[in-house]
């Protein structure tokens, strides 16, 4: 387990450094587009939506990757947000 509470106090040490998160994988994923990604694979390949179903529920879902991995950034206060740390509407 990764102690991101620690790691942010290091890094906010260095006050040129901002941090993003821990958020939960299948946060980071949508917020980067794999639904849309999902949904235009699975128009373009009808034989194979099952392994992509199962796919996208083993790195989003709950009960799996989406909630037991988790999501950090670090970089320069000069930098933008990363995209799926910015504030989501």
């Amino acid at each position: 387990d990764v102690a991101f509470s620690m790691l942010q106090d290091r890094v906010g040490q260095f006050s040129e450094v901002c941090t993003y998160g821990p958020i939960t994988q299948s946060k980071f994923l949508h917020r980067l587009g794999i639904s849309e990604r999902f949904q235009a694979l699975a128009s373009a390949r009808q034989q194979s939506v099952d392994s992509l179903a199962a796919a996208y529920d083993r790195l989003t879902g709950p009960g799996q990757m989406g909630h037991a991995y988790k999501a950090f950034a670090i970089a320069h206060e000069s930098h933008p947000t990363p995209p799926a740390f910015a504030p989501f509407h």
